[in-house]
């Protein structure tokens, strides 16, 4: 009698271990006496590198998991050919703190910098100026009446169209940065998985006569 495995692997996943194993990289659901098993089957194995990523293949995957026994029945409904980057020695969090701030700091000042060379090219002083003359309303001006709601105006705009602030969302729906976000790493990932070869012998079971990467 067949048993089913369903697999679902991530398409990448960044890990700083050495040994990695099938529950590292993908989500498995099978009778709970094959469950050990099947998660402690080793994928890959990294040695004294800082970096390494290599890709590999669902078919290796499912045949790794046959070897256990071949009557079991392996349905993946995850990722067909997936990338392991393993990174030895991940940054402080004191470095990764420094290297925000740095950041924030470099963004702030060039939107700052993009906002005011705007409103150089559009001469929005000189549209102020007409819209008070249009009004009726000169004496205005000398209180930049335009010029602080234009400004209030800008910060609730860009707070509306990224959905944050003050580090919380305002919305459930994605903002229109994050679906690009979400897009631009799909799309990465699955560059770097036509950049890499995905080689069957990167597979590597925990059964005896198995050989490391």
């Amino acid at each position: 009698m067949s048993k089913t495995v369903y697999l679902k692997i991530r398409q990448l996943t960044k890990t700083d271990k050495q040994d990695v194993y099938l529950s590292d990289v993908a989500e498995v659901y099978a009778e709970k006496k094959l469950l050990p098993k099947i998660k402690s089957i080793k994928l890959a194995t990294f040695y004294r590198t800082k970096k390494d990523r290599i890709c590999i293949s669902s078919m290796q995957v499912i045949s790794a998991i046959q070897q256990l026994d071949d009557t079991l029945d392996v349905n993946n409904i995850g990722e067909s050919d997936f990338i392991i980057d393993y990174r030895k020695n991940q940054q402080p969090v004191w470095l990764s703190v420094i290297l925000k701030i740095i950041v924030c700091i470099i963004i702030f000042i060039g939107s700052a910098y993009a906002i005011m060379a705007y409103n150089n090219d559009v001469s929005t002083i000189e549209i102020f100026e007409k819209v008070y003359r249009m009004s009726g309303v000169d004496w205005l001006m000398e209180y930049n009446v335009c010029e602080i709601a234009y400004a209030i105006g800008l910060f609730a705009g860009i707070a509306v169209f990224y959905d944050h602030f003050a580090g919380k969302k305002m919305s459930k729906a994605p903002t229109p940065i994050e679906v690009s976000m979400n897009q631009y790493v799909k799309d990465e990932n699955q560059a770097m998985i036509d950049s890499v070869e995905c080689m069957p012998r990167c597979v590597r079971n925990n059964y005896p006569g198995a050989t490391k990467c």
